[in-house]
């Protein structure tokens, strides 16, 4: 074969070698020429040719450095069969049987574009693209295989950076909160975030999302034509937002914030479109559940009567709400929206409430305030507010801007609360001067008020409130108090009672009590009490009904005396008088019987003597119970005795009387007692008072008796002389019908008697 047929087989060899179609190759001796070797050496592709038994029979330089091999070892199958580990691009083994000059040796069909991987000897991985085919005689019978490869590690390499750098793009994508889509200029989605598909996953009646597809596609009927203008007018360079709601399958709204951006090559052509998706539903749920808290916050404000009002820090500008100026009295265009409007109307009393608030908010010492003071209004009156505000706002660099708040007017609920304290203050000072112990106590036996009375009695202190009445008082005191209390508890009704007590020193003690229930408190029945000392009146009412007693012996013993001296009395009448009347009269009865000639002058004068001794009978039974009584009234009683004593011109007394109540109406053993007292004192004025003159006054009423004896005697000590019988028959008479007297005398100046006794009702 001549040279130039040489260079047209080697020629036609490797174009056919390169392609996918059976060969036809007639391999002949002529392949080991010098000249053939040389352009099989030349070659940038590896090239392997091997006989039907699977045999190298030629390989040219590039195959042995691509696959960095020594000659020996790429003819011996044996050593690339077992030494040579190969994989394919997924990593797994490629096993000897399924190389691509062995397949097309056994199934005489072409292998191409086969991709091997292997680790090279200098250590790092090699990947080879295999184009492998058969070579047959023109009988048809296959006589090898000729196999061609190309080292590819630098693309392998380039592509797995793609590879990694597509991933990294995708996780940054996907790592995104938004929907992003990547559309040519087709509208053709290039590239979908997993946060695009998933939403798109949830919306009604829409494809699912894959890239390659239309993005019009993915949209709703009636929202295609507008976001293709928009798309359009992003692909001339604009860019487009707007905000959009879809309706999810679960029928909830699903507000989008929709954006479009153009993409742009280094030569600022529009290449793309970036489109992203915003999920404002909360936002916009916040915003109606916003304007809904600002509407009812302001229904409240308004329904309440507060005041709002706002101030910048920054601009010193100020607001103040129509409600605000009505709280003062005035309209909207009376007040101004300035700071001055409400400074210069504070209380000169309560400036020093807000000096320095402002200060605090710079100083970031505070983020609200509460503070109560007072508002001079357009009628001049003051007005008590509940001022209450908080920083909303601040500057970038951190400085207080906006401060809102409200003004609430207060006044009323000051003045109840001046009300109350003042109602508190009495009710301490009542409780602290009042002479009662009072107290409150709960059903465990705990004190929760003592007064300052109660304190003082029983030498206890503040401390003592909160202890169990039995860490104070002895038990068998305890026992009782507390035995009462649930008599109140369980009937619910007050109680009062007397109850046995001891003093700090230890001794009895009695107190009359009052005990109440009271409400409940954190589920505690309680009882409030007082009490009131009586240990002193009871030992007085025992000492005063002691007195009595001997008092009343001393009347007893008196009217006794009164009775064995009026016997006395009687019997010396009798004796003296009467009976020396009746022996007189005998007398003259015994001569007139004797001489009947002279026995009428005794006769006469027997009777003389008789009517005499009946003049002495009646003085006397006059003087034990007087008739009159019976007959006329007091005031005539008493001028009788007057009269009587009158005749017997020892002493001259003067009578008045003035009675505007009639005396029939007085008990007629009232009216005994004041003739005996008018009796006795004038027996003592006669026997002891050596008085020239005295004077009665009697004066009654519907309420009492008012009896005035005085003379101008020689009068007596009546500190250092002992009452005698008559004056202890006056006081005792006197004190029986609960009546008052007052004695003044004194040497020298006579005597005065007063006497009241009261009528009954």
């Amino acid at each position: 074969m001549q040279i130039d047929n040489k260079k047209l087989f080697v020629t036609n060899l490797l174009a056919e070698a390169r392609q996918e179609d059976v060969l036809s190759i007639q391999l002949s001796d002529q392949l080991n020429d010098g000249f053939n070797k040389a352009v099989f050496d030349a070659l940038a592709e590896g090239l392997v040719v091997q006989d039907a038994k699977g045999e190298v029979i030629v390989y040219n330089r590039a195959a042995q450095l691509i696959l960095g091999l020594t000659k020996e070892q790429l003819i011996d199958r044996n050593f690339l069969e077992n030494k040579v580990k190969c994989f394919h691009e997924d990593g797994s083994s490629f096993s000897w049987d399924l190389f691509p000059a062995v397949i097309v040796a056994r199934t005489g069909t072409s292998q191409t574009n086969i991709v091997l991987g292997w680790h090279h000897t200098d250590g790092n991985t090699r990947w080879i693209n295999i184009n492998s085919h058969p070579i047959i005689e023109e009988t048809g019978k296959l006589t090898g295989t000729v196999t061609s490869f190309t080292d590819i590690t630098a693309i392998k390499a380039a592509q797995e950076e793609m590879k990694r750098s597509e991933e990294k793009l995708h996780s940054v994508v996907n790592s995104s909160k938004n929907g992003v889509f990547l559309i040519d200029r087709n509208y053709k989605i290039l590239l979908v975030n997993e946060d695009a598909v998933n939403r798109q996953m949830i919306m009604s009646g829409v494809p699912r999302i894959h890239e390659g597809m239309c993005f019009l596609d993915i949209l709703p009927e009636h929202r295609r034509k507008p976001v293709k203008d928009a798309l359009d007018s992003v692909l001339r360079g604009q860019s487009v937002e707007y905000e959009i709601v879809y309706t999810k399958a679960d029928n909830q709204d699903l507000w989008l914030l929709a954006n479009y951006t153009p993409v742009r090559d280094k030569n600022g052509e529009i290449t793309a479109i970036c489109f992203t998706t915003n999920d404002i539903t909360a936002l916009k749920t916040n915003e109606s559940a916003l304007n809904k808290s600002e509407q009812r916050w302001k229904f409240a404000l308004d329904g309440a009567g507060d005041g709002v009002w706002e101030y910048n820090f920054q601009t010193k500008e100020s607001y103040y709400s129509p409600l605000y100026k009505n709280m003062l009295g005035f309209t909207d265009e009376e007040f101004q929206n300035e700071a001055y409007e409400w400074h210069s109307r504070i209380h000169p009393d309560d400036l020093k409430k807000i000096t320095g608030i402002d200060k605090l908010y710079e100083d970031h010492a505070i983020r609200n305030h509460s503070v109560e003071y007072r508002l001079r209004s357009k009628s001049g009156e003051y007005v008590w507010v509940l001022d209450r505000g908080m920083l909303l706002e601040w500057t970038p660099d951190g400085r207080p801007l906006t401060l809102i708040g409200t003004h609430k007017n207060i006044t009323e609920e000051k003045m109840r609360e001046e009300s109350l304290l003042q109602s508190r203050q009495r009710f301490s000072s009542f409780m602290a001067n009042t002479p009662t112990l009072s107290w409150i106590i709960d059903e465990n036996a705990i004190f929760r008020f003592l007064n300052v009375p109660y304190l003082k009695a029983f030498n206890l202190t503040e401390s003592d409130i909160g202890k169990s009445v039995y860490d104070i008082f002895p038990r068998h005191v305890c026992d009782h108090f507390i035995e009462n209390n649930w008599k109140v508890w369980n009937s619910g009704a007050s109680i009062e009672t007397i109850e046995e007590g001891v003093d700090p020193d230890g001794k009895a003690q009695l107190f009359h009590i009052f005990k109440f229930p009271l409400e409940s408190e954190n589920g505690l029945r309680m009882l409030g009490g007082v009490a009131l000392d009586i240990t002193q009146k009871v030992l007085l009412e025992k000492r005063l009904a002691e007195e009595q007693e001997k008092k009343k012996r001393e009347i007893i013993q008196a009217i006794m005396n009164a009775q064995e001296n009026e016997r006395k009395e009687l019997a010396y009448e009798l004796h003296d008088n009467v009976n020396q009347i009746l022996s007189s009269s005998r007398l003259m009865l015994e001569v007139a019987i004797e001489k009947p000639n002279i026995s009428h002058e005794f006769m006469r004068r027997s009777l003389n003597y008789l009517q005499d001794a009946v003049t002495e009978l009646r003085k006397i039974s006059h003087s034990l119970i007087p008739g009159t009584l019976r007959d006329i009234s007091l005031e005539a009683a008493i001028e009788e005795v007057v009269q009587n004593i009158n005749a017997t011109k020892k002493i001259k007394i003067t009578y008045q009387k003035e009675i505007a109540h009639s005396g029939k109406a007085i008990l007629p053993e009232i009216q005994l007692a004041i003739l005996r007292i008018v009796q006795e004192q004038c027996n003592n004025i006669l026997k002891h008072a050596n008085a020239t003159e005295a004077s009665i006054s009697l004066n009654i009423d519907s309420r009492e008796i008012l009896l005035l004896i005085n003379d101008n005697g020689n009068g007596f000590d009546t500190v250092n002389t002992k009452k005698g019988l008559g004056l202890n028959n006056i006081f005792n008479r006197t004190a029986y019908y609960h009546g008052t007297i007052q004695l003044d005398s004194s040497v020298g100046n006579g005597c005065s008697l007063q006497i009241r006794i009261p009528l009954p009702a």
